[in-house]
């Protein structure tokens, strides 16, 4: 799933926490400290298994 950063929204992350996108987009910006505003982000989502553990 492809979204442009400002429509991400928690549900979308599956984040709970109070201020979580938040801070999901800072460390974003952290890493990518020239990712513009209006960038896309892909969300990609891992699901492990017994033998991954």
């Amino acid at each position: 799933m492809v979204k442009g950063l400002d429509e991400l929204r928690c549900e979308d992350l599956d984040l709970t926490r109070p201020g979580g996108l938040e801070r999901y987009i800072a460390g974003l910006r952290g890493h990518y400290p020239t990712m513009p505003a209006d960038a896309n982000v892909e969300i990609v989502r891992f699901r492990r298994t017994a033998a991954d553990i």
